[in-house]
């Protein structure tokens, strides 16, 4: 009589998926606030052309020549919504990268519900580079989502797939090879096994 073999709980099992969506959902408003803050500090006449941008179906030509007249007539106002658009791309990246790296592979969010990235479903932190390509790939889906264009199907799709496989895994932790998992690394190991 052959005996099958014992399947045993992993020892790092992922976390709940619904709590990962509450963190997720808590880190996306510090995003959104930090965003809010940088647009509320444009002067008036970037505003006006933001809304007239938004407002009217334009041409690509039409949107170049109307950017180039506003550069001209407002040379200061062009420089800040300059910045204002090049951080709103970069803000969820920095926000991801940067709160995971130095919090111990935790967001804000995900500290709230005491969870934390995983590395090859071990209780290693992730090394660099996958914690780097993890948070591009999540601030891409991220900024779909943000926009609210018709590329809202990569976030859907990316954080969808955590739904339909064992380990719980979203489309950036199959790519970067991490995983979700309750609790914070032991004190005695958490020095030798950061990063390896």
């Amino acid at each position: 009589m052959d005996a099958k073999p014992l399947e045993l709980e992993p020892q790092f099992p992922p976390a709940n998926i619904w709590m990962r969506m509450v963190a997720f959902g808590l880190d996306m408003l510090l995003v959104l606030a930090a965003l809010h803050m940088i647009h509320l500090m444009l002067p008036a006449t970037a505003h006006e052309f933001i809304k007239d941008m938004q407002g009217e179906q334009v041409t690509f030509k039409e949107v170049f020549d109307d950017s180039q007249q506003f550069v001209k007539e407002h040379p200061e106002a062009a420089s800040k919504l300059m910045f204002a658009s090049m951080f709103s791309m970069i803000a969820p990246f920095l926000y991801f990268a940067l709160s995971e790296i130095f919090l111990g592979g935790c967001t804000l969010g995900k500290k709230c519900f005491n969870l934390r990235t995983a590395y090859r479903d071990s209780p290693r932190l992730p090394p660099l580079g996958a914690q780097a390509i993890r948070s591009f790939v999540k601030s891409i889906a991220s900024l779909a989502l943000i926009s609210q264009n018709p590329l809202f199907f990569i976030f859907f799709m990316n954080f969808l797939i955590a739904f339909y496989n064992k380990g719980r895994k979203a489309g950036h932790d199959l790519i970067s090879r991490t995983s979700v998992v309750p609790g914070f690394l032991p004190d005695d190991d958490s020095k030798e096994n950061q990063h390896q």
